[in-house]
């Protein structure tokens, strides 16, 4: 789950008041020296990055995002996981996960309207597929992940001029899949649930996964003009 107030340091701490050192964001263990060399990688990629970026985004368009990711997240979690964690049929689970999970929500908060979605680098319904910037930022994070980078310190934020010439804040912070996850999106799915998939997105491609590997992520743009 999403945790708004944990810390989610990246490369700049969450609340813009500075940097912080890569080893605050580390775990520590005989596995240090590789994560170590991935993170450096990671901050070799993410400056590369930056040099793109026409200025750094707002703190309170970072915490809109957080926060709005929570609500989402939420409630998924206490429809569907919990659903599942009670014994509720999985077919019966499907359903009603899909009503929330589906395509674009758009919120309005503070007076300012925030289009929040999920995608991923395999997606379900091909209407969720990633963009060039969000695949962009998902290889990274699974890049950061297979490295053993804790889902929860990552996230990625910048203001980008797209090339309608709307300039827009954008946001991305990636899921790990959880064992309930992996009842619709594992490599042992109960047959007549999997033919239910199958009807529904026959496209599919969000089967195989496992436990604590990146599943995909939240995703927030704000319109800035």
């Amino acid at each position: 789950m999403i945790d708004e107030t944990r810390p989610a340091v990246f490369v700049r701490s969450i609340d813009g008041e500075g940097r912080h050192p890569v080893s605050s964001i580390l775990p520590s263990g005989p596995g240090r020296g590789r994560i170590v060399r991935t993170v450096l990688l990671l901050l070799i990629a993410l400056t590369a990055a930056c040099d793109r970026t026409p200025s750094p985004p707002a703190p309170e368009d970072v915490l809109a995002a957080r926060q709005s990711a929570l609500r989402i997240d939420r409630e998924l979690h206490l429809m569907a996981l919990s659903s599942l964690e009670n014994g509720t049929d999985a077919r019966q689970v499907l359903t009603a996960y899909l009503t929330v999970i589906e395509g674009t929500h758009s919120l309005a908060v503070a007076g300012r309207r925030i289009e929040i979605g999920r995608t991923a680098l395999r997606v379900r319904n091909p209407a969720n597929a990633a963009d060039d910037w969000e695949r962009d930022k998902l290889e990274i994070f699974r890049f950061a992940m297979d490295g053993g980078v804790d889902p929860a310190t990552l996230e990625i934020s910048e203001v980008v001029d797209e090339a309608t010439g709307q300039r827009v804040f954008r946001w991305i912070k990636p899921v790990a899949m959880e064992e309930t996850c992996l009842t619709c999106h594992g490599d042992s799915i109960d047959p007549q649930l999997l033919d239910q998939i199958e009807e529904l997105y026959p496209a599919d491609e969000a089967t195989g996964y496992f436990s604590l590997e990146m599943g995909g992520a939240y995703s927030v743009r704000i319109p800035l003009n």
